[in-house]
């Protein structure tokens, strides 16, 4: 009988029991059939790790498994004691954005409310204003000149005017000359116009009362009438020269005549005879 059968027969539960230190050293042998050829080679045998040391009855630890821990290698789908994977949800990442949104949210201060409100009055006015502003902004970049009208102070004073009856239509007008913006001479013209059937009786009293003022005129210096009478038509001139017109003795012609002489003067203000032509609703202009 070899070693080992003797370590093991004197090794029995009453000895472990009754001795108080027992201590066994095993070899461990790796190959038995190389053991039992080669004898006891230190390169094929390996103590038995570690030595065991009894006291008292030996008792075996029972190891507590954790109920929760899963094996990786046995259920790929669970790691170690966590449990299943749970795939995430990408509406929960989005609803979980819109609430940050929704609290994070801050309504506009009144100063932004107002500079809102004021910008859309501003877009408004500009949109209306928009013909005055192209206009300014086109005298800015002319030098900021604007053409100015030049006043006529020398030359012609044209104003006409027309006016009608039951029968007849009348047109007149009247031509100021003038010089440094004073009156020199004044021509009045008349077109009388009627039926020359119905109206031959008025358009006949018109034109004895032109022949009468000639012919009461004619010595004055001055003064010029001249009267054209046709069938249904009346035109009459009178043209005065201020400088050379003798201003009794026209008044007194024209009122024996039946007439009313211009209530004009020589080197008369031309701007007060313009307002005047105008107020009585005459259309003037002013030419060279």
């Amino acid at each position: 009988m070899d070693n080992n059968s003797e370590l093991n027969n004197n090794v029995t539960p009453e000895n472990v029991t009754n001795n108080e230190n027992v201590t066994q050293e095993l070899p461990i042998v790796n190959n038995p059939t190389e053991a039992s050829t080669t004898g006891t080679d230190s390169t094929n045998t390996e103590p038995l790790t570690p030595s065991v040391s009894v006291d008292g009855p030996i008792e075996i630890e029972e190891k507590t498994v954790d109920p929760s821990f899963v094996d990786r290698t046995a259920n790929p789908g669970v790691i170690g004691n966590i449990g299943p994977v749970k795939e995430e949800d990408p509406n929960k990442v989005v609803n979980e954005d819109l609430k940050k949104v929704e609290i994070n949210y801050t309504p506009p201060s009144k100063g932004k409310m107002v500079s809102l409100i004021l910008f859309f009055i501003f877009l408004i006015a500009f949109i209306i204003f928009l013909p005055q502003i192209t206009t300014m902004v086109n005298e800015l970049k002319a030098g900021g000149q604007e053409a100015k009208e030049v006043k006529i102070t020398t030359g012609r004073l044209i104003c006409t005017y027309k006016t009608n009856t039951t029968n007849l239509d009348k047109e007149y007008k009247l031509t100021f000359g003038f010089t440094d913006n004073k009156l020199e001479k004044l021509e009045y013209n008349s077109t009388t116009k009627g039926d020359p059937t119905s109206d031959e009786e008025t358009l006949d009293n018109l034109a004895d009362k032109c022949k009468l003022l000639k012919q009461f005129t004619a010595s004055i210096e001055g003064v010029n009438v001249t009267c054209d009478y046709s069938e249904g038509k009346l035109f009459e001139k009178q043209s005065f020269v201020y400088a050379d017109l003798d201003e009794e003795k026209l008044t007194a012609a024209y009122t024996e005549a039946g007439g009313t002489s211009p209530q004009y003067v020589n080197g008369q203000d031309m701007d007060y005879i313009e307002k005047n032509m105008n107020a009585s609703g005459y259309s003037c202009e002013r030419q060279y």
